[in-house]
């Protein structure tokens, strides 16, 4: 396979200006070069993703296999598969599964390929989930399932790091075989000394747009890191110092709580959830209502303004607090949960622990208070657009002019005083459901994850039981409000 003209950018920053590469049927290529120089990037503009994956790619690429040019920035450009730092296998199926769902939408493998896979397998067992392998097994089970693709080139991002001197030996042992399959094997790497005895080139890639190949030894791998480090010295601009500043419990709450108020509150997206919502339900009801009224004839004429009167006050009091609060646990109990049980399998919340920081303690008090006043803002928001959609039914259904209508609606929400009426129940309802929330999305987002389907499965979890809450809640609070 042969690149030509190959351009990358990622934004301002140029990775690779127009290069030339071929890559051999059999064989490696190590990719080197100071971190930060883009050479993941690089490897998903070979593999035909850099557009998916933000980047700027042209070239021509031939392929020898077939004849044919194409644009690797297109999807049909699809050239080789990536073997990711981490592995990537999907978490919910074992390792028989992550191969079989490749072999499905596949050729069939030859004998020398289906060979190299039993031997990657070996010590493995087929019905083991992802999370239960090592660093190496992940990675010989990725390899494994790559070489199910028909694809040429294969592509592998630090396939070697995290891993121990002999273990990390297996690895290059075993990628030296893979490249006699049939395929070139690009790899990009930080410590390439074991891949040389095996690679029949080396590119370094200085981070300013520029690939070279260079010797094939560890003294031409240095060298070139050494007049990139000299060229780097000198373009660098003096940089200032980090101001670190040390801030209180307080301060770090106020932090994180200014970040959740964005995107559980004020986010456009949020806003508009909860104003369609409240906009349909009041528009249809109070429309169904007028039109269906019994014996409208008749008695709508003369009970119309206390109709009217009566759907602000029972929205107002009732229906909206309860719908607000039903629509605030099923997005954000659903992102609360969602996003402490993905920090937590990730090991965030345990790394942040063990250099003594109160996460949980800044996390959990920022999210009640956020989900607190969410209720209370959304349901502000929620009541005014109800009362104006009641008021545009009313005047669709009878032709009672807005003005009248607007000024009914309210009739029985303000006081004499000209204070809302019902107000420390409506703040009772509205505070105690975004706690109560905030509670239950928490404890389940507490549960142990181990793929995505488990992440998943709490977030469902936790908008039922918050949503069960909230109308439990409600349903008590309407009863003492009553006297019933």
């Amino acid at each position: 396979m042969k690149f030509e003209n190959l351009s990358i950018r990622r934004g301002s920053q140029y990775i690779v200006t127009s290069a030339t590469l071929e890559f051999p049927e059999n064989g490696i290529t190590a990719v080197v070069g100071p971190s930060g120089a883009g050479k993941t990037s690089f490897l998903f503009s070979l593999g035909g993703i850099g557009q998916s994956a933000g980047l700027e790619v042209t070239c021509k690429t031939f392929n020898s296999a077939d004849s044919s040019i194409a644009n690797p920035t297109a999807e049909n450009g699809l050239r080789g598969s990536i073997v990711f730092q981490d592995a990537a296998l999907y978490d919910e199926l074992s390792v028989a599964q992550n191969l079989e769902l490749i072999a499905s939408n596949n050729p069939p493998p030859d004998a020398a390929t289906l060979s190299e896979v039993e031997k990657l397998l070996e010590g493995i067992g087929s019905d083991q989930l992802p999370n239960t392998l090592s660093g190496g097994q992940r990675q010989r089970v990725a390899i494994a399932r790559s070489l199910y693709s028909d694809h040429h080139l294969l592509l592998m991002d630090e396939p070697n790091s995290g891993l121990d001197l002999i273990r990390s030996q297996v690895l290059v042992d075993t990628i030296g075989r893979v490249a006699k399959t049939g395929r070139h094997v690009v790899v990009t790497t930080h410590h390439p000394e074991p891949f040389l005895a095996h690679a029949t080139q080396v590119l370094f890639l200085d981070g300013k747009g520029r690939i070279e190949a260079v010797t094939r030894s560890i003294d031409g791998v240095r060298k070139a890191f050494s007049e990139a480090a000299q060229a780097n010295q000198q373009s660098l601009a003096p940089v200032g110092e980090i101001a670190i500043q040390r801030k209180s419990h307080a301060q770090w709450i106020l932090k994180f709580f200014s970040r959740d108020l964005w995107s559980l509150v004020l986010a456009p997206s949020n806003v508009l959830y909860v104003g369609i919502a409240c906009a349909l339900l009041a528009f249809t009801a109070t429309y169904v209502t007028i039109i269906r009224y019994p014996f409208s004839g008749v008695l709508l004429d003369l009970t119309l303004d206390v109709l009217v009167v009566e759907l602000g006050a029972a929205n107002f009091r009732f229906t909206v607090p309860m719908l607000v609060s039903i629509l605030v646990a099923a997005r954000s109990g659903a992102l609360v949960t969602t996003n402490v049980s993905m920090k937590s399998m990730s090991g965030e919340t345990i790394a942040l622990k063990l250099l003594r920081v109160p996460i949980n303690f800044y996390r959990q008090t920022s999210l009640l208070l956020v989900l607190a006043l969410s209720t209370l803002i959304m349901y502000a928001i929620g009541i005014v657009i109800t009362l104006l959609m009641i008021s545009i039914a009313v005047h669709i259904a009878t032709g009672t002019p807005l003005a009248l209508l607007r000024a009914l609606v309210v009739a029985d929400i303000v006081g004499e005083n000209g204070s809302l009426v019902s107000w420390p129940w409506i703040l009772s309802k509205t505070l105690l459901s975004g706690f109560a929330i905030g509670v239950v999305s928490l404890f389940i987002g507490q549960r142990r994850a181990n793929s995505g389907r488990d992440i998943t499965s709490s977030a469902s979890l936790a908008i039922l039981c918050s949503v069960l809450a909230v109308i439990g809640l409600h349903s008590l609070l309407i009863v003492l409000e009553l006297g019933i």
